[in-house]
């Protein structure tokens, strides 16, 4: 969430896959047998399993108010 807030969303696209080869560097849609090697892997895996979603969007940094 922190990350999060250090943008100004512009678009989201919530039908975007390339998480896909990021994360699990596979591009196929068989989520079962996806990877779980790190904490990322296995927590994204158990939401996608669970029917969840992930996509992808597009923001602006905001700049630093001190």
């Amino acid at each position: 969430m922190r990350f999060q807030s250090l943008f100004d969303l512009v678009c989201v696209d919530d039908e975007d896959r390339s998480y896909r080869a990021f994360v699990f560097r596979r591009t196929d849609e068989n989520t079962e047998t996806y990877p779980e090697k790190t904490t990322l892997q296995r927590r994204l895996k158990e939401h996608l399993m669970r029917g969840g979603r992930m996509g992808a969007a597009l923001g602006i940094r905001k700049e630093e108010t001190s």
